[in-house]
């Protein structure tokens, strides 16, 4: 399973690389702008979505996928009022968690939203073929992690396309 991260915080990044782990093949986008070029030339079967970016918000971020295909959202932010938490439900996003937060929950939180997209139960996934990609950690490259448990990635197809706001 491919997930996109749109995180600027390296430490918070690092510790979602460690969380995902072995699980999921996680690329991280520090930037709006990144977090779009990849969507736009890379499947995903997850985005896990800041709302403080350094060139944007990721609040219109997902307004801006709310139209169109996409992999379901999951909100990761330190903001954790009503008003922001119900605008996060409002531009799109299929769950909202906010930091400080339990791995644990977290990875549970993403196993539910990726068997209520059908990703899990269909075996379609965007990670289809990730293990014979390198291991990358920079921003926007991405984190192989089949190496430590070959197989985990054997399988799967395109990534279940949906559409919310209709």
């Amino acid at each position: 399973m491919r997930v996109l991260a749109l995180e600027n915080d390296r430490v918070l990044s690092e510790a979602l690389q460690r969380i995902l782990a072995p699980r999921y093949f996680l690329t991280v986008a520090e930037s709006c702008a990144k977090a779009q070029a990849l969507l736009q030339n890379q499947p995903f079967d997850l985005i896990l979505l800041d709302v403080q970016l350094p060139d944007g918000s990721g609040f219109d971020l997902c307004w801006a996928l709310k139209n169109r295909p996409h992999p379901p959202i999951l909100m990761l932010t330190v903001f954790d009022d009503e008003a922001s938490t119900l605008n996060g439900f409002a531009c799109g996003a299929d769950d909202y968690v906010t930091k400080p937060f339990s791995g644990r929950i977290l990875l549970a939180r993403i196993e539910a939203l990726l068997r209520r997209s059908g990703a899990v139960a269909r075996g379609q996934t965007a990670a289809a073929g990730a293990a014979s990609r390198p291991d990358r950690l920079a921003e926007g490259r991405q984190v192989c992690l089949a190496r430590f448990l070959p197989g985990i990635f054997a399988g799967g197809g395109g990534y279940p396309h949906r559409t919310t706001g209709q």
